[in-house]
């Protein structure tokens, strides 16, 4: 019921706005939440952005894969893997892999909005982010058996089931983000 409000209310905006305003209003804001919209003003759900995170997670590896390949040819190309290796001793080297590749000049990357806060500069207009794997592991929940430190069984119950715990787990996920090199940025 609430989605028909809002179609109805869109509907009666897109009458009494001009055309020209809608198309501002629609570059400048957007929707925020679980669900993004995709350029045909389809709404995505949940499902459909994993699928497309789990897409990119596959690019980025094949395309590391080939670099990999194509970088260890020739001892040239080794020594300019080494030579990013120690501009990006912070990062790991899949992801110093994928810099070299993308932006061989690169100095110093940083995400968009690190730029902003840490070092008070701005990326340019129009730049192409540098594509990186970053750790994003969430958490979830899971009924545990309760082990007896002592022997390593399970404690059991008077009935002879195991006791459980409900557990907080950490599951490790990477995602695909965007860092910017110094000379993509002003200020």
């Amino acid at each position: 019921m609430a989605e028909n409000n809002s179609v109805r209310q869109e509907s009666a905006l897109a009458e009494t706005v001009p055309r020209e305003q809608q198309k501002t209003s629609q570059r400048n804001g957007g929707k925020k939440g679980k669900e993004k919209e995709q350029n045909s003003g389809k709404k995505w759900t949940w499902q459909e952005v994993a699928e497309k995170r789990k897409q990119q997670m596959k690019e980025i590896t094949e395309r590391l894969e080939t670099g990999l390949k194509e970088y260890m040819t020739t001892d040239e190309q080794f020594k300019k893997v080494l030579d990013t290796m120690a501009k990006f001793y912070h990062y790991s080297a899949n992801n110093v892999l994928l810099i070299a590749m993308q932006m061989p000049t690169a100095t110093h990357v940083a995400s968009y909005t690190s730029w902003q806060k840490k070092f008070k500069r701005q990326v340019k207009k129009g730049q192409r982010g540098l594509s990186i794997i970053t750790p994003a592991p969430y958490k979830k929940t899971e009924e545990q058996e309760v082990i007896n430190p002592d022997t390593g069984k399970p404690v059991m119950n008077r009935d002879g089931t195991p006791i459980t715990e409900e557990v907080e787990v950490t599951v490790p996920r990477y995602k695909v983000a965007k860092v910017f090199d110094l000379s993509q940025t002003t200020g």
